[in-house]
C-alpha cells in the first residue's frame, strides 16, 4: 500500500532501536504526589498490595504518546484498553470490542463494542471515544507518533451508532490489526475540545482515566497506585491492589527485592557479567526469560560491497557464526538463538527443522558448520594467503571490511564476537561504534557502510515489508543490505494482501525458506527480556513480548 511512505518505514525501525528514552514530565518532579478522589487507598504497606519495580520513570500516562519510554508504555496498559489487542502467539483477539466483520474487498472493518463498557469515573464507553481518539491521532499538530498520525490519516471513519464503528482502507492491508487497532482509546468526555498540543500537555496525562483492569488511585514522582476496576470488561481483577514503582538504578531496585520491599522486578535493558551475576544470587526470586520480538541482525551491504552479492559468502557467514555460544558469552543466556526473522513461537514461525533443505545440503542455518563455512568461501574464489592466512581474491585483495553499529553495550560487544568468529574463516573485520542517530543519518540511510550490526523488529504482525522489499533500499526505507527479488516481493505483497491466517502462513513460510537459502541478511537472535517474580508465582502465560507492557495481558488473572 502506497500510504506506508518511507517516513513510517522509518519510524518503525527507529522506534525499535532506540531503546528506553525517559521523558519525565513535570508533573514528576520532586516529591510531588496527585491522588485521586477515587477511594482512598489507606496505607502503602507491602502487605496489602503486589508491588512492581522498573528502571526509568513515567512521563506522559496517556497510550497516544508512549511510545519512547516504555515505563509509559506499562503504566497505560494497565489503565486503558483498545479495540483488539495481542496474544502471546502474535494473534489478534478481541479487547473492547468483538473481532470486527470485513468485507469481501477486505478494505472495510466494522467493530461493535461490548456491552455496558464503562470508564474508570462510570461514564459508559462508546463508539464517539474511538472516533474522538482517531481524529487526535490525525490531527495536524499530534505529538504522538508519526507512522501512527501517517497510516490513520489514510482512512476514513464512520460512527452509524453508539456500539459500532468502521474504519475504511484504501487498500487490504493485513498488518492493520496488529499493529494499529491496538491503541488505546480515550475519553472524549474529559477531553473534548483540546489541540493536539493541549492534549500532549493535558493534566489528564498525569492522572488519566480509562477503561482498563485498573484505575489510578495515587501518582507520585517514585511510583503509581492501581486498583482492581470492579467493572473491567473481562472481569474484575483478583488481586485488588498494585503498584509500579521506579527505580534509577539495577543496584537499589536489588537491594529492594531482597527486602522483600518489593516482589517483582521487570528489566529490559542489556546486563553487564556483574549485574547478571547479582541477579542470580537473588533468594527467594525466580528468574523468567520473556523473549522480545526484535532481531538482531548482522546486514551485508549488498550494493556497496561486490563480493557480498555472492550468496555463497553470506552463507558462510551464516554458518561460523555460533549463535549457541553468543547467547552464553554476551547475553548470559537471555538470548534466543534463531536465523529467522520471524520471531520463534509467532504463530507465522517456522523452525529451522520444518524448513525444506537448501540446494547445497543444509538443513539447518542455525548449527554452526566451520568445514561447510570454509568451503564456500574457497567456492567464491577466496583463498588463504600463504603468510597471513587472510582471504585473498583473484586480484589479491584482502578480505577486508568494517561492521557498524551503536553504542549500545551488547551490540558493541556482539559486534566484536561476530568480527571473532570472522576470523576462524580468515576474514578481517574492524567494529566501528557511534551513538545511534549518527549510525541512522551518515551510515545506514545513505548505505554509506560495508555492514551493520542492527535490530529489525516489525512488532506484533510478522509483514517484513520495510526491511525485505526492495522499494525499501537505501534511502526510500530498511532494507540495509539492499537486498532485491522479485520473487521475495510478490510474496511479501502478498502477505500484506489477505486475512486469512493460513494463506498468510503459508506466505511466511516461503518467505522464511527463501530467507534461510538466499540470507539477505544474517539473523542471529533474539534478546530476552528477565522478569524476577517471587517463587511458586504462577507461570507467565507470555512467549513473546512486542512490547514490555505485554506481560500485563491476562493480570486480571493473577491472583490475590
Amino acid at each position: 500500500m502506497n500510504f506506508a511512505a518511507s517516513k513510517f518505514r522509518r519510524a518503525v525501525f527507529l522506534l525499535s532501536f532506540i531503546g528506553v528514552i525517559l521523558l519525565v514530565g513535570s508533573a514528576c518532579t520532586g516529591g510531588e504526589t496527585l491522588n485521586s478522589n477515587l477511594e482512598n487507598e489507606g496505607g502503602s504497606q507491602y502487605e496489602d498490595r503486589y508491588v512492581e519495580g522498573v528502571l526509568g520513570n513515567w512521563g506522559r500516562l496517556n497510550p497516544l504518546f508512549v511510545d519512547a519510554n516504555p515505563v509509559d508504555s506499562d503504566i497505560s496498559r494497565l489503565v486503558f484498553a483498545g479495540l483488539v489487542r495481542i496474544a502471546s502467539d502474535g494473534s489478534v483477539v478481541s479487547d473492547m470490542a468483538y473481532m470486527p466483520d470485513v468485507d469481501e474487498a477486505k478494505t472495510s472493518y466494522t467493530f461493535t463494542l461490548k456491552k455496558d463498557l464503562k470508564w474508570h469515573d462510570g461514564t459508559p464507553v462508546t463508539s464517539r471515544d474511538v472516533f474522538f481518539t482517531i481524529k487526535q491521532i490525525t490531527g495536524p499538530d499530534f505529538r504522538g507518533s508519526e507512522q501512527t498520525n501517517l497510516f490513520w490519516r489514510n482512512l476514513e471513519i464512520e460512527v452509524p451508532d453508539e456500539r459500532t464503528i468502521i474504519f475504511k482502507l484504501k487498500a487490504p492491508f493485513s498488518p492493520f490489526l496488529a499493529r494499529f487497532a491496538t491503541v488505546g482509546i480515550l475519553p472524549e468526555h474529559l477531553l473534548r475540545g483540546l489541540s493536539g498540543e493541549d492534549l500532549f500537555n493535558a493534566p489528564f496525562n498525569a492522572f488519566p482515566i480509562g477503561s482498563g483492569p485498573y484505575r489510578i488511585n495515587k501518582v507520585t514522582s517514585s511510583s503509581v497506585h492501581f486498583l482492581a476496576w470492579e467493572d473491567y470488561h473481562f472481569g474484575e481483577p483478583a488481586m485488588e491492589k498494585f503498584e509500579i514503582r521506579f527505580y534509577k538504578d539495577l543496584s537499589t531496585a536489588l537491594l529492594d527485592i531482597e527486602a522483600k520491599s518489593i516482589q517483582s522486578l521487570y528489566l529490559r535493558d542489556f546486563l553487564s557479567l556483574e549485574d547478571y551475576e547479582k541477579v542470580v544470587r537473588l533468594k527467594d526470586s525466580a528468574l523468567y526469560d520473556v523473549q522480545r520480538s526484535g532481531a538482531l541482525v548482522f546486514s551485508l551491504n549488498l550494493e556497496k560491497i561486490g563480493y557480498f552479492d555472492d550468496y555463497r559468502v553470506r552463507k558462510a557467514f551464516s554458518l561460523v557464526l555460533d549463535r549457541a555460544r553468543i547467547a552464553e558469552t554476551v547475553f548470559f543466556g537471555r538470548f534466543n538463538p534463531s536465523a529467522s526473522f520471524v520471531v520463534p513461537d509467532s504463530w507465522a514461525y517456522v523452525s529451522d527443522e520444518d524448513v525444506v533443505a537448501s540446494e547445497i545440503g543444509v538443513t539447518s542455518s542455525y548449527q554452526q558448520n566451520l568445514k561447510l563455512a570454509n568451503e564456500l568461501l574457497s567456492d567464491a574464489g577466496w583463498r588463504e594467503h600463504p603468510t597471513t592466512g587472510i582471504r585473498i581474491n583473484d586480484q589479491n585483495e584482502e578480505f577486508n571490511f568494517v561492521i557498524r553499529t551503536d553504542h549500545d553495550p551488547a551490540h558493541s560487544k556482539l559486534a566484536l564476537e561476530i568480527a571473532k568468529h570472522l576470523e576462524l574463516l580468515g576474514v578481517r573485520t574492524s567494529v566501528a561504534t557511534t551513538p545511534f542517530s549518527v549510525l541512522l543519518r551518515d551510515f545506514l540511510l545513505p548505505g554509506n557502510y560495508d555492514a551493520a550490526l542492527i535490530v529489525i523488529d516489525p512488532g506484533a504482525d510478522p509483514d517484513p515489508y520495510f526491511f525485505l522489499h526492495s522499494s525499501q533500499t537505501l534511502f526510500s526505507g530498511f532494507n540495509v543490505s539492499n537486498f532485491t527479488s522479485l520473487s521475495v516481493d510478490k510474496l511479501v505483497e502478498r502477505g500484506r494482501g489477505y486475512l486469512e491466517t493460513d494463506i498468510r502462513f503459508d506466505v511466511y513460510r516461503q518467505l522464511q525458506e527463501l530467507w534461510r537459502k538466499e540470507i539477505p541478511s544474517i539473523v542471529l537472535g533474539y534478546p530476552m527480556d528477565t522478569y524476577i517474580r517471587p517463587v511458586g508465582s504462577p507461570e507467565l502465560d507470555r512467549r513473546i513480548v512486542f512490547s514490555s507492557a505485554d506481560r500485563f495481558f491476562d493480570i486480571h488473572l493473577w491472583p490475590q
